[in-house]
């Protein structure tokens, strides 16, 4: 074999190794909740999300959702308690405001703030886990409580950032928030690395939740990652999933 046809063989294994690897690894994104209330902070919570083509994987305290869009069904697993619901994949049901009733004290215990909210983009700037990072504020007021959410933007992270907002984000926003997020492209093209949430509830005090990406990358998952584990118990509910 001449000096040519060997490079064009190493050329040959390199391209076949880089396709591998890049076939292999998938999105992965790591982050870390801090509340505070009444002058606590409260132990941070981690979550985990591993997307990977037409399959997720979320992790939320002690709740795994692994979503299977190849087999149109979805797993809702509580290792802790070794059970786990299987969904079917549906559309979603339109969301619907609730009517309002006259006065809060009607409210009793739901009353859930539906807010009008305002975008502000500013100057403002921030290098977080390596990303250039933007600054955008949002503050959403209501009849009987105030929200300022302070969120900083990554333009171009090294994930695929269309899937993980069709897939991850998008099925989570409410109507208001999702009509926001297509009408701002830096939140819809970007990923936020990090948000402070300063909430001004009817009947509370202030609360401040703090939310940080810590890791985002693209790599292979460990093995089973979007598979259901083993040795867990079948449950047909939601209570019976979340019930002691």
């Amino acid at each position: 074999m001449n000096d040519k046809a060997r490079q064009k063989a190493f050329l040959a294994c390199w391209l076949l190794l880089t396709l591998g690897v890049s076939a292999a690894a998938d999105d992965h994104i790591v982050s870390e909740l801090k509340r505070t209330y009444m002058g606590r902070t409260y132990p941070a919570r981690t979550s985990e999300v591993w997307l990977g083509g037409d399959r997720t994987f979320v992790r939320e305290g002690p709740v795994i959702i692994i979503t299977r869009h190849d087999l149109k069904k979805r797993w809702l697993v509580m290792p802790g308690r070794s059970k786990y619901l299987e969904e079917p994949l549906a559309p979603s049901p339109e969301k619907k405001e609730p009517a309002k009733p006259a006065r809060i004290q009607e409210y009793g215990f739901d009353y859930r703030p539906l807010y009008e909210w305002t975008l502000q983009e500013t100057p403002e700037t921030a290098t977080l886990g390596g990303l250039s990072c933007r600054k955008i504020i949002a503050r959403g007021e209501a009849e009987y409580a105030s929200e300022v959410r302070e969120i900083w933007v990554a333009a171009a992270p090294p994930i695929d950032i269309k899937g993980y907002y069709e897939k991850i984000e998008k099925p989570n926003l409410d109507e208001r928030w999702a009509k926001i997020y297509q009408g701002n492209e830096d939140l819809r093209k970007g990923l936020v690395m990090k948000s402070r949430i300063t909430t001004e509830p009817a009947i509370a005090t202030t609360s401040v939740v703090e939310i940080t990406v810590t890791k985002v990358e693209r790599t292979k998952p460990p093995d089973g990652t979007y598979e259901l584990p083993a040795g867990l118990r079948k449950v047909m509910t939601r209570a019976e999933l979340y019930a002691r």
